[in-house]
């Protein structure tokens, strides 16, 4: 894979993991995505915001039944 995409998979996953221990605002997201994110190179705050708003709706849902 190229290291690209590895990328963008450990930010989804950051995202996901943040929402998976209670956040639910963007805001706690990126907190959480700046302080578990290991290399501490470039975090694209953009690409995970985008990410937690395109999976916002999903996770709403789930909970609801």
């Amino acid at each position: 894979m190229s290291k690209m995409k590895n990328f963008m998979m450990e930010m989804e996953e950051l995202v996901d993991d943040a929402v998976l221990e209670g956040a639910s605002e963007f805001e706690e997201v990126a907190e959480f995505v700046l302080d578990n994110y290991k290399p501490m190179s470039h975090v694209d705050i953009e690409f995970c915001k985008t990410y937690f708003e395109s999976i916002e709706g999903e996770v709403a849902r789930s909970f609801k039944g």
